[in-house]
Order: structure tokens, then C-alpha cells, then sequence
């Protein structure tokens, strides 16, 4: 007994942690990461025209624009389905699936509901079906008529990605008796889908289970503490799929509005009531949806348009109801709309005011306390030319709709900065699987280069050039897959040469990858440009003369090189000309270099192909020596430039002529390093000249007394 008393508590206790357990694994299994999901949410159509895109990220505002395409006036709900890549699939309004396009897609027409429906459809994939999706919709209509739900089913393989209706309006067994409310949300295990509606005059919430074949068993039937109203009302989910509100109203009681906060049960379908409240009594409610964070629910009513916003935390109905703010009004007596919490993190409201339907509310800020700081101003979103807001606004996508997998995408790119033909050059090449399951195994990466361009030696053990412009690699060779979704192939690096100048641009296409269809394979290509340079070459003369002044009259030597200080190119033709001044001739009789010539006493060109070339890029031809010599003293500047180098140009020809200076002076200097001998003036040569005649007289006067 006493074991007993021991293991009894202990069996208990692991019952306990089993039950908890099973708990928490009912609710909806969200099968995306938050930042998929958030993608899923980036697309929105609605009222007339109107559509928004969000981006994949971020809490910035949506770019609006008014949709070009010929769409009738959509009144209430729609649905939009993105992929987790941020790919806009389809979307749903009016009795019309739209594809990406903003065209009718085939068989897309006459989608059975109630077109003025507060949440007309609902959209989600097939869990184990890549590209098939369930559309769902309600023909419910206020006032008390009573619909049924009906199933269509689109593949999204089909026509090249933009997708075919291939079965339509068939009703959901059952016997279910739906009304304006229609939602849906994943199952516990990501098998299936449950979708939700209410039945007028009832108390009942209706769950019926999808999995990737369609309706799949009985509908799950839970009761509501009040009967559903026989006018509007919503369902929506929370962020984290843990709870959901319902909002019904009566006809012409305003004071009847019922909003619900509600549990589900993700794996029976059962739900379970948190908190009924009574909603505010300025309107008929219309719809409710939380905020980013679930602390409050945002509840629109319209006839006229008004708006309020209640503290859910709690779960208690009397705090929930004594928290209830009036926000304000959101339209006229026709006016007001849906409530919906967008990608951006705000709530936005729909105007259906005829004076000011040109525009919608958003509320940037619905997390604050205080309802004065949220950011409420009526119609703050001008909308433009052309559009219009109705009551509506969308559904997004239910779960996580995973791109066709598997999703071969190419990347390709060069050499930044433009190169010289001729030179080697390497491409490298990458492909990413951004499918959402299945692996790259098999198919062909195909790399196509223009003329002009030809594959180098050297490629990657799968690749092979079929041709100079083609090379062929094999994705199902060893070292290249399979590539698993998210998972990346290469670089790799394809050798490249480019035959003539120009910019280029290289192909890359990727075929034949098995399981990839539809949507997956509208981004098989990629491109990259490659600028090819011109060979350059670059001439640049120098010359140089004696570093010490010399004496007229004596042959001196003018030493003159040519450079090629150009990156690619020789330097193989053009005329190197140096020009002297005057008083400075070609030597007499002396030889010029091999391809000089003198053209007058002051001119010599020489011949570059003659005289030494072709220069290489880097290399210099010369010295050539210029024999000269100068005919009165002086500074004289000698120059020397290239002309005609075949293939210079731009900023090549800016440095084609040089310079330099000599000196002549008017007597020899010494050699040997004696000193020189100095010059005397006028003054000076005259008292000379008087001393050595004065100096021969008294020679004379000596020889002659001599003599005596």
C-alpha cells in the first residue's frame, strides 16, 4: 500500500503533464515562420480597384494604386493568396478568381456566393498538393437568408503559373447552414484546414475539416452562449492563432451586436467561448479583429459607420465590456466598413461613405492606452484617381502558402568593373532552391553567351561547352546536387574571353528540374552585362640632353624613348617627331637612328614600326640618339611628340609630347677638369693690348743696346 501510496501520485502527476500537453498541441498549427507568414501578407484588393502592396517586410505604409485592370466594383469580401516568397498566386472577389496578371483565370468566373457578403470567400493550399488551393465560399446573406458553403479548387501549375479553376461550386457536405461569417485556419498537425461559419438564428459555430483531397468528415457543431444574429459579422483569428472573435448583429437592433472572444480546438474542430460581451449600440456590428499584439479588439459597425475598441486580456466579459472606447465615426449613414489588422502593423478601416469613399482610415499606432494616441483621423489614406473603398476589405491566405516546390532559381554575375578584350574573365554562376519542399536533383544549367564571347578552358567537372557560346552544366552530376529548399549550389566559375569591345549581356536558364511546375518556373532565367574595353595601347615620349651646358659648335646628343604605358596593346605604328628650335640643327653629317629622318635642319620623325617597335604594354623603345648641334649660345627647349599610334584614344593621347632644355655657351670649356679660362671685356682686352705694347718696345729698345 504504501508503494501504491507512492507511484499513484507520480502516475497522476505524468497524466497531468500528458493532458497539458495534448493541451497546448490543439491549437492551429502555424507551418511558416513569422517572416513567411508576414509575407503571405503582403497583397490586398479590394472595394473599387484598389490594391496595396505591402512588401515582404516592414512596418512601412503600402504603395496604393489604383488597379488597371478591368475589375468590377468588388462591395464586400475578398481574398487574396500570396506565397511565403511575397508571389502574388490569386485572388478572389466578386464571383471572379484573378490571376497575377489581373486576368480572369481560366474557368476563374462565376464563383458562387453572396457577392455582398461581410466574409464572401476564404482561400487556402492543399497541405501535400504543391500549387492546389481550396476557395471556400458562403452564400449566406444578411436579413436572415441562409446559405450553404461551396468548394472550388484551383491548380496553380496549370497555364504556365497563372493557374486554372478545375473544379467549381461544389457545396460542402454536410447539410451546413452558413450566414456572412467565413474563415478559416490550419488544423494541429498541418494535415488540414478547418473552415468556420455561424448559422443564422442559432447558436451554433460550424467547423468543417478540408484535407488535401476537400471536405473530409462530419461538420463539428459548437454552441454559442447567444443565438447569431441574422444581419453581419466577421471571424477572425488572432497573430498567433490562439484565439478568435466573433462579431453577428440583429436587424434592426442595434443593441443586439453579440462580439465573442473564442477558443479553438485545432484537432476536434470544438470551440469554446472566452468572453460575450454586447458590442456598441451606434451601428450594426460589421466586423472585429485584434491587434498586432491580441491585448484589444477593434469592432467596426456600419449604418452609419462607427468604430470601437475593447481590452480582450483579461478574458472576463464585464472587464472586457467596461474597457469598451468609442473611437469615432468612419463614415456617413451609408458609410463605414471592415476593420482589419494589415501587414504593417496598423488597423485600417474601410469607408464606404458616398463623399468620402475615395479614401481609408488606417490607425498607426492601435497598441497605445490611450485611444486619443492611436492615430485615428478619419480618411487619412487618400486613395488615388480611380479607386474607391466600399464596406470591404480582404482575407489573406489561411496558413502558409508555400511556393511549387521545388523552386530552381539562377543567379549570374561578372567582372564590376568593365575589362579589356582579350584578357581572361571569370563568371560565376549559382542556383538556390526556393521551393518550399523537394530537392534540385536533376535538370540543366545552361549558360549562354553572345557573339563575341566564348568559353574559356577550365570549367567545372558538370559543365561542358557544346558550343564557344554554350556551356551545359548537369545538375544531377557528382559535386552538384541535390540542392535542398533554402539551400544554395555554387559559385560556379566559368572561364570567359571577349573577342571584340562592347557591353554583353550572358544568359543563364535553368531546365528540366523535375517536380518543378507552375509558378516555380517563372524565375528559371537570370542575366548579367559585361563591358569588354578596346585593346589601348598608351605612347610616352621623353628626351633628354646634356645635364652641363656645352659649347657652340660642338655635337651634342638628344636622347628620346618612347613608353607604352597602356594596360593591353602595343604600341606598333605612329611617328615620333622631335622639333628644334632655332639656332639648334641636325648634326652635319652624322646618322640619325634606324626609321629617323630629317625633314628639314629643324625636324626629325622617326617611324615607331621602324624604329624599334612594336612596344609592348610596359616596355619602352630607345634611347634614340639625335645628334644635334647648336650654332649660338643660349637655353634652348626641344620637344618631342606621338602621333598616329593606331588603337590610342582619350585619355591616352594626353600624354604624348615631352620636353626638355640645353644649355650652349660661346667658348669650349676645358676638359680634364681644368679651369676654365675666363672671358674678358672690352676694358679689359684694351689695357691687355696696351701692356704688350708697351712690353715689345721696351723689347726692342733692349735688343738694340745690345746691338751697340
Amino acid at each position: 500500500m504504501k508503494l501504491l501510496h507512492k507511484v499513484l501520485p507520480l502516475a497522476l502527476l505524468g497524466l497531468a503533464a500528458t493532458q497539458a500537453w495534448a493541451q497546448t498541441n490543439t491549437n492551429p498549427l502555424q507551418n511558416c515562420t513569422p517572416t513567411q507568414v508576414r509575407a503571405t501578407e503582403r497583397y490586398w484588393f479590394a472595394g473599387n480597384k484598389i490594391a496595396m502592396d505591402f512588401g515582404v517586410s516592414g512596418t512601412a505604409l503600402p504603395t496604393i494604386t489604383a488597379n488597371p485592370a478591368t475589375i468590377p466594383w468588388v462591395d464586400e469580401g475578398t481574398t487574396v493568396v500570396t506565397d511565403s516568397n511575397g508571389t502574388l498566386q490569386f485572388w478572389v472577389g466578386q464571383g471572379n478568381v484573378y490571376n497575377r496578371d489581373q486576368v480572369v483565370m481560366s474557368n476563374g468566373n462565376g464563383i458562387v456566393g453572396n457577392q455582398s457578403a461581410v466574409q464572401v470567400v476564404v482561400a487556402f493550399a492543399a497541405p501535400d498538393v504543391p500549387g492546389k488551393y481550396f476557395v471556400v465560399s458562403t452564400s449566406g446573406l444578411a436579413a436572415g437568408n441562409p446559405g450553404t458553403l461551396l468548394y472550388s479548387v484551383v491548380d496553380m501549375t496549370a497555364n504556365g503559373g497563372l493557374g486554372a479553376v478545375t473544379s467549381k461550386n461544389i457545396t460542402v457536405p454536410g447539410g451546413i447552414s452558413s450566414n456572412e461569417t467565413l474563415s478559416a485556419v490550419p488544423n494541429n498537425d498541418g494535415t488540414g484546414y478547418w473552415v468556420l461559419t455561424t448559422s443564422y438564428g442559432t447558436r451554433n459555430l460550424v467547423a468543417q475539416q478540408f484535407d488535401s483531397n476537400g471536405p473530409v468528415g462530419a461538420p463539428v457543431i459548437s454552441t454559442l452562449s447567444e443565438n447569431v444574429g441574422n444581419l453581419f459579422g466577421s471571424i477572425y483569428f488572432n497573430k498567433d492563432l490562439t484565439q478568435f472573435a466573433v462579431a453577428t448583429s440583429v436587424q434592426g437592433s442595434n443593441a443586439s451586436n453579440v462580439i465573442r472572444t473564442m477558443r479553438f480546438n485545432a484537432q476536434t474542430g470544438q470551440a469554446t467561448e472566452i468572453a460575450s460581451w454586447r458590442g456598441g449600440a451606434l451601428g450594426s456590428a460589421y466586423a472585429a479583429d485584434f491587434s498586432p499584439s491580441g491585448k484589444y479588439l477593434y469592432v467596426s459597425n456600419i449604418y452609419p459607420g462607427q468604430l470601437y475598441r475593447y481590452d480582450v486580456s483579461s478574458g472576463d466579459a464585464t472587464t472586457i465590456k467596461a474597457s469598451e472606447q468609442y473611437i469615432g465615426i468612419t463614415g456617413g449613414s451609408n458609410g463605414g466598413g471592415h476593420v482589419r489588422r494589415g501587414a504593417d502593423g496598423a488597423m485600417w478601416v474601410a469607408n464606404r461613405d458616398n463623399t468620402t469613399g475615395n479614401s481609408l482610415t488606417r490607425i498607426a499606432a492601435p497598441e497605445e492606452a490611450l485611444v486619443a494616441n492611436i492615430g485615428f483621423a478619419l480618411g487619412n489614406i487618400t486613395l488615388p484617381a480611380g479607386a474607391n473603398s466600399v464596406w470591404g476589405l480582404p482575407q489573406t491566405v489561411a496558413g502558409c502558402a508555400k511556393p511549387l516546390a521545388p523552386d530552381a532559381v539562377p543567379a549570374v554575375s561578372g567582372p564590376a568593373a568593365p575589362f579589356y578584350v582579350g584578357t581572361p574573365q571569370t563568371l560565376a554562376v549559382n542556383l538556390s532552391n526556393q521551393g518550399g519542399s523537394g530537392n534540385v536533383a536533376d535538370g540543366t544549367l545552361t549558360i549562354n553567351l553572345p557573339a563575341n564571347v566564348q568559353a574559356g578552358s577550365g570549367l567545372p567537372a558538370a559543365c561542358t561547352a557544346v558550343s564557344p557560346q554554350q556551356i551545359n552544366c548537369d545538375l544531377a552530376a557528382a559535386g552538384m546536387g541535390p540542392v535542398a529548399p533554402g539551400a544554395n549550389l555554387g559559385p560556379l566559375s566559368i572561364p570567359v574571353t571577349v573577342s571584340a569591345p562592347g557591353t554583353y549581356n550572358v544568359d543563364v536558364t535553368v531546365a528540366g528540374v523535375t517536380g518543378e511546375t507552375g509558378a516555380a518556373l517563372l524565375n528559371n532565367t537570370a542575366q548579367t552585362s559585361i563591358t569588354a574595353l578596346a585593346l589601348a595601347p598608351d605612347a610616352v615620349p621623353a628626351i633628354s640632353g646634356p645635364a652641363a651646358p656645352f659649347g657652340v659648335g660642338t655635337p651634342q646628343v638628344l636622347a628620346v624613348q618612347v613608353a607604352n604605358n597602356g594596360a593591353a596593346g602595343d604600341v606598333t605604328d605612329g611617328t615620333l617627331t622631335v622639333t628644334l628650335p632655332a639656332n639648334v640643327q641636325v648634326t652635319g653629317g652624322a646618322s640619325l637612328p634606324a626609321g629617323c629622318t630629317a625633314t628639314t635642319p629643324q625636324q626629325i620623325a622617326c617611324n615607331l614600326a621602324l624604329a624599334g617597335g612594336p612596344v609592348a604594354p610596359g616596355a619602352s623603345l630607345g634611347p634614340l640618339n639625335i645628334p644635334v648641334t647648336v650654332s649660338a649660345p643660349g637655353t634652348y627647349s626641344v620637344d618631342a611628340v606621338v602621333t598616329g599610334v593606331t588603337g590610342e584614344v582619350d585619355a591616352a593621347l594626353l600624354n604624348n609630347t615631352a620636353q626638355t632644355s640645353i644649355t650652349a655657351q660661346g667658348s669650349v670649356p676645358p676638359v680634364n677638369g681644368a679651369a676654365p679660362v675666363p672671358t674678358l671685356g672690352a676694358g679689359a682686352l684694351a689695357a691687355l693690348s696696351a701692356a704688350l705694347g708697351a712690353l715689345a718696345i721696351a723689347t726692342r729698345r733692349r735688343k738694340a743696346r745690345s746691338a751697340e
